[in-house]
């Protein structure tokens, strides 16, 4: 029987992906507080950007009546 392999050579099989990404993730669940402080400063810097990229690409509109 052949091991499964994964599409990245360098992390061989997946029993090997396994035996160190599960530990990675099983840790996350005693850091909830600190992954959802850094998801959402992350997010937040994110849409900081958005915005500021859109002012500086936004036309000002025209608000005079026509004549």
């Amino acid at each position: 029987m052949r091991a499964e392999v994964t599409a990245n050579t360098c992390f061989g099989t997946a029993a090997n992906v396994c035996a160190h990404v599960d530990p990675f993730f099983a840790g996350l669940t005693g850091r909830t507080d600190e992954v959802k402080q850094h998801c959402r400063t992350e997010l937040q810097s994110r849409a900081d950007d958005l915005d500021a990229g859109r002012a500086t690409t936004t036309m000002p509109q025209d608000v005079r009546e026509a004549a």
